[in-house]
């Protein structure tokens, strides 16, 4: 069988006769190889480059009545050495192929794959580009030669079959004959460096040489001399030629917005709508199929074809290298995205969360680079990635990323366009290219950075792929010491990266590497520590599983479905295999249920049972055992119960202060709860001073109290020029601080015991975090420096105080003092009169003392 190249050749010239081009001109039908019928006449004429010869009709000889077929004459007896001889002639010689399958001579197969193609096209064939074209003739060419193989292995077993039918006597056995391959197109061949890199894949190795091991990247001498060798050579240099052109690229499309903005949101918007993937799996399966005439409903009455919305999103169907682009792309891309329309996160990445990653500390040791890179100089060698890697990513067109970004998931989209999180958003269309809103721009270009970095960090330079998931947008120069969020100072960080880095300058930076590197067992190197690691992390998801529960039924705590939704919410974020090691075992599972069971039975209470009914040692019993199977923390578990029965989570909306020095409200979300509060309130939940009913209606007050606490606090950022607004404010902070520690009407008992078993530290106690929720609530932990931390506080307030609000603050300022001194140690006249303190203790109340000093100033105005 000749080799692929030269079937290519001589196909290629066979293809270039006119002699299918004839044929169509004169209306002829294609029928077989050279042969085309005329339908008018039914006549069948054989094709040689414009000529075409009529082929006359074969009748079959008539016969007469009665009259039977003539026979095949039999062949003559043959003695054993005309056997013998015959058998050696047919090993020596090509078996005869079938007819009927393919053409007898391999020279015709190029023009043979051509007619198949014409014919599958269904009448398309004319509107295909040449390169379109050539796609499907190989594909065509794949097919026959492989029936060919097939075939002719076949057909040797027959012959095989026969001769040893034949045989009368033993011969010696000959070399079977092994049918070869199908040829390959060229493209398919490896080159030399390709077969490198496939075979570390197999051996577990990066294409640094550093191994990985499922998720987990392991350093080795070569990964780690790679990555030096990057930082000891130039930027200049023409190894980083690549990533010039790459960064070139991407400067010249995201600096402005995509000519085809129009289509791109049809594909956002109407195909890849929300998390729903039907529309976007049928309009990748018909490019997979080439059907691009296939049509895709976007909404009641409008079809429009998969060939129009590629077009619209700058995809040219005819362009066969960009339409392989987006293919390759998007299959990459969507490997790591979930079920649910978010990014899967690797092992690693959840276990060290935002710690700074051993492996990729040890090669950003190796940086030294970066001391004199601008961020342009950063952006070339990481941009420089897909291309030294070999990978499918190599190369992408920003058009073919703007359209697969568009047909994500909208969780996934809108991850990518919010990383980073700064205070604006890069966005070319907007005055100064910033909004105060995320934008499709800004999200593409975050996973374009991805793709030109082969999904590997900028910094660390080394392991494999990551998840886009993984990843932040990091800003080179940092926001505070001058950067923006511009594309010219963008690269893409793993997250445990980026927010160590923070804001550090590139040396602080590097030192915080390489006390990292020094210190070995601080990361997934230790059998221990990872060991840890993972029961923390599968905490972590029950936590967020049992958070919205907790204060249901007992029953609800141990139902199969949470179970289910941990290991699948597990293997959702992580892939199957990663998710493995962390998974909850079914037979573990069942231990924790008999153990809950049992528990309930012993202490005489229902399934249905709700931990706000029980007592203080039901509640830790029962804690205790979902901490031992699950790996809960308890004080964690009762924290969340306060959420559930409090509603205490936040204490309201978020605020910052303006360039005018105003406050004001900021983005969208909730300030967190001071945690001084929650125990004062969640310590209610296993008071056992109190009857059932007290405890109920001890919670549904403090909720009550809690609630219309961030009513007037929401109210106050709105109106910070009010003297009425913060006089309402301070009425809820002295309300709630009465009630909690057992003022007035008060069920609670002043100098009332928590249940430390329950709270993060022994430590807790009433008189402790009275002390430290004033301070909180007032603003008062942070206001010995007036930057806008200390908004709520007396000082803080620039039209001064009205009458009723200094009597609250003078009330608070009376508890603040009492509760400080019967935990602190210091006497009343001690705090009152700081400077007769030797510098040792006044060090050791300075908070106090500066607290003092802004209430006094708020009661001076």
């Amino acid at each position: 069988m000749k080799n692929v190249y030269t079937f290519l050749k001589e196909y290629k010239q066979l293809r270039e006769s006119e002699t299918s081009e004839r044929a169509a001109e004169l209306g002829y039908e294609w029928q077989r190889r050279n042969v085309y019928m005329d339908p008018r006449s039914g006549k069948r004429y054989r094709g040689t480059g414009t000529k075409f010869e009529e082929i006359p009709d074969e009748q079959p000889a008539e016969r007469k009545p009665g009259q039977q077929a003539p026979q095949a004459p039999q062949a003559p007896q043959k003695t054993l050495d005309q056997f013998k001889q015959d058998a050696q002639q047919a090993s020596q010689i090509t078996p005869v192929q079938s007819p009927g399958l393919f053409p007898t001579d391999p020279a015709d197969d190029g023009q043979e794959a051509e007619m198949r193609a014409v014919a599958a096209s269904q009448g398309m064939w004319p509107h295909y580009t040449n390169g379109r074209k050539d796609y499907h003739i190989r594909k065509q060419l794949e097919i026959i030669s492989a029936d060919r193989a097939a075939a002719q292995a076949e057909l040797e077993a027959q012959q095989a079959e026969l001769e040893a039918q034949q045989q009368v006597e033993p011969e010696v056995p000959q070399e079977p004959q092994v049918a070869e391959p199908p040829p390959k197109a060229p493209e398919e061949f490896r080159t030399i460096d390709k077969v490198i890199v496939d075979q570390r894949a197999e051996e577990g190795k990066n294409f640094d040489n550093s191994i990985s091991r499922g998720d987990i990247d392991v350093v080795t001498e070569e990964s780690i001399q790679r990555v030096s060798d990057i930082s000891n050579t130039d930027v200049n240099d023409e190894r980083f030629e690549s990533g010039r052109q790459s960064q070139k690229q991407f400067f010249n499309h995201y600096s402005k917005d995509s000519d085809y903005r129009g289509g791109l949101n049809t594909l956002s918007k109407s195909v890849a709508k929300a998390n729903d993937r039907t529309k976007v799996t049928e309009m990748m399966d018909a490019i997979n199929s080439g059907d691009y005439l296939r049509t895709i409903n976007l909404k009641k009455g409008t079809d429009v074809t998969v060939s129009q919305l590629l077009a619209d999103a700058g995809i040219d169907v005819n362009n066969e290298q960009q339409v392989r682009q987006f293919v390759d792309a998007y299959n990459v891309v969507s490997t790591f995205i979930g079920d649910d329309g978010n990014w899967k996160r690797g092992e690693s990445h959840e276990l060290v969360g935002s710690s700074l990653g051993y492996y990729e500390a040890k090669h950003i040791a190796e940086r030294e680079d970066l001391l004199g890179l601008d961020p342009a100089g950063v952006q070339t060698k990481a941009f420089n990635l897909s291309s030294e890697s070999q990978s499918e990513l190599s190369g992408l067109d920003p058009v073919v990323t703007d359209a697969v970004f568009s047909i994500l998931p909208t969780p996934a989209r809108d991850f990518l366009s919010k990383s980073g999180s700064p205070k604006t958003f890069y966005n070319p269309t907007e005055k100064g290219q910033q909004s105060k809103t995320a934008n499709p721009i800004r999200g593409s270009a975050a996973l374009h950075m991805w793709a030109m970095q082969d999904g590997r960090d900028a910094y660390a330079l080394s392991g494999q792929r990551r998840s886009p998931g993984e990843f932040q947008v990091e800003h080179v120069l940092p926001l505070k010491s001058g950067g923006s969020d511009n594309i010219n100072n963008f690269v893409m960080l793993l997250r445990r990266v980026n927010e160590p880095r923070a804001d550090l300058s590139f040396d602080k930076f590097l030192e915080q590497a390489r006390r990292k590197r020094d210190n070995v067992d601080s990361d997934l190197s230790s059998e221990k520590v990872r060991l840890r690691m993972e029961k923390s992390y599968r905490a972590s998801s029950f936590n967020s599983e049992l958070s919205s529960i907790i204060g249901s039924s007992v029953s609800s705590l141990i139902g199969e479905n949470v179970f289910n939704n941990v290991n699948s919410g597990l293997e959702n974020s992580l892939g199957k295999e990663s998710s493995k090691a962390l998974k909850i075992d079914p037979k573990d599972w069942m231990n924790y249920q008999n153990q809950v069971t049992n528990f309930m039975e012993k202490n005489g209470l229902p399934p249905d049972s709700q931990l706000k009914d029980m007592a203080s040692d039901q509640i830790n019993g029962l804690f205790d055992i979902m901490s031992e199977n699950l790996g809960v923390d308890k004080s964690k578990m009762n924290e969340y119960l306060g959420r559930s029965l409090i509603n205490n989570y936040d204490a309201g909306a978020r605020f910052l202060i303006n360039k005018d020095g105003n406050l004001e409200r900021g983005r969208g979300g909730t300030s967190p709860t001071s945690g001084a509060v929650l125990n004062m309130q969640n310590s209610i939940i296993s008071d056992d001073t109190l009857s059932p009913e007290e405890k109920s209606k001890a919670i549904q007050t403090a909720n009550q109290y809690h609630q219309q606490f961030k009513k007037s606090r929401n109210n106050y950022i709105d109106n910070p020029n009010s003297p009425e607004a913060y006089e309402n404010y301070l009425s809820d902070v002295i309300k709630n601080i009465d009630y909690l520690t057992g003022e007035g009407d008060s069920p609670l008992k002043p100098g009332r015991k928590y249940d430390n078993r329950l709270t993060y530290s022994e430590r807790n106690n009433i008189d402790n975090d009275t002390s430290n929720a004033i301070m909180s609530m007032l603003s008062l932990d942070t206001a010995s420096v007036s930057g806008g931390t200390d908004v709520f506080s007396p000082g803080f307030q620039k039209s001064g105080l009205t009458p009723q609000s200094k009597k609250y603050i003078n009330s608070l300022r009376e508890k603040l003092i009492s509760s400080y001194v019967k935990t602190s140690g210091f006497s009343e006249d001690e705090i009152m009169n700081p400077d007769s303190l030797t510098k040792t203790k006044r060090k050791k109340i300075e908070p106090l003392i500066n607290a003092l000093e802004n209430i006094d100033r708020g009661l001076q105005s």
